[in-house]
């Protein structure tokens, strides 16, 4: 499929960015009349070439900040040309790195509608943790908001900005505290048996949870550079984070001090994973900045976040082989 690129600039920038459309990878469908100085071009190109045509057309419009790039879906293009399906197979689902960036943003910002959500899924998630109902619990996972956070952290660290991991981190970390304080005030409320099928589950570590976990943070990077539907990501992020958080609380609320710590290991377990996984899937896909001085930042800033979450996946697993020898013995 292809994208329709519009691009506004000073006239004096247009002719440098029409001399550098290539005919064979971009189509220059139309060029307005000037207007207050400015120009604008309308550009068709294949979804595997866009992520080239952008930085070229970055490069062109530098040293000038009066210029806007606007990126729209298309739905079709007719008539189809001959060799369309095999062009279709050859490109790359891939999103450029401004479409991403664009999409992940919002979820590094924590508001109140999200606080809510978070809120009512953890009730949701404590009501099916005490019953025991593993329906109930898969409703909560569902309208948990928990994906945001995690791909803008992800993200914010393959690009190397700053502001998008800061802000990312915090969101996740009010989320997470909002999950677990929901758990531990219905844990006042009412009492729970912590040998339950659902709660004892949630209490410990196991293989199956660091698979799912592992998967959930491969599936939540491949979500936006291939178009794995995000709300279906979202759903296997809440189910790695949702019920570990909100079981934390409720042991805490009942007083049950050792199985509110291997809830707290299974949540850490699963960040650590779920980051780790997306990271890698970003690396091999080469999702990283234009310019040489961001890449070289974001090197440094994978290459960090790769060994921190390594380390931490290590050290992590090591505790709770810890705890279960402590169990056995």
């Amino acid at each position: 499929m292809e994208r329709l690129i519009r691009v506004t600039a000073p006239e004096k920038k247009i002719k440098a960015v029409q001399e550098m459309i290539d005919g064979k990878k971009a189509e220059l469908l139309s060029v307005s009349n000037p207007h207050d100085g400015k120009q604008t071009l309308t550009i068709l190109v294949m979804n595997s070439d866009r992520q080239a045509l952008f930085d070229k057309l970055q490069d062109a419009l530098d040293g000038d900040r009066d210029w806007r790039i606007i990126v729209q879906d298309i739905e079709a293009v007719m008539p189809q040309e001959e060799d369309a399906e095999e062009q279709t197979q050859e490109e790359s689902a891939g999103e450029s790195r401004e479409e991403l960036y664009d999409k992940v943003a919002d979820g590094a910002r924590f508001g109140w509608p999200s606080a809510a959500l978070i809120a009512v899924s953890a009730v949701v998630a404590a009501v099916g943790l005490v019953q025991n109902s593993v329906t109930v619990i898969i409703g909560a996972m569902v309208i948990a908001p928990l994906l945001g956070p995690i791909l803008a952290m992800i993200l914010g660290t393959a690009l190397g900005e700053f502001w998008l991991i800061v802000n990312s981190l915090r969101s996740g970390v009010i989320g997470l505290a909002i999950a677990v304080a929901v758990g531990a005030a219905a844990g006042l409320l009412h009492s729970v048996d912590p040998q339950a099928d659902q709660i004892a589950s949630r209490t410990a570590v196991g293989p199956e949870g660091v698979a799912l976990a592992l998967a959930s943070g491969a599936a939540a990077a491949l979500s936006l550079t291939v178009g794995v539907s995000e709300a279906l990501v979202g759903v296997m992020v809440a189910a790695a984070l949702l019920p570990p958080a909100v079981a934390l609380g409720l042991m805490l609320g009942n007083g049950y001090v050792y199985p509110a710590s291997g809830a707290a290991l299974l949540a850490f377990v699963n960040i650590a994973a779920i980051t780790l996984a997306g990271q890698i899937v970003f690396l091999v896909q080469g999702v990283r900045p234009r310019s040489w001085y961001a890449k070289k930042t974001a090197t440094q800033s994978v290459t960090v976040s790769l060994i921190f979450w390594s380390a931490a996946l290590v050290f992590l697993l090591a505790l709770d082989y810890g705890r279960g020898w402590l169990d056995t013995g």
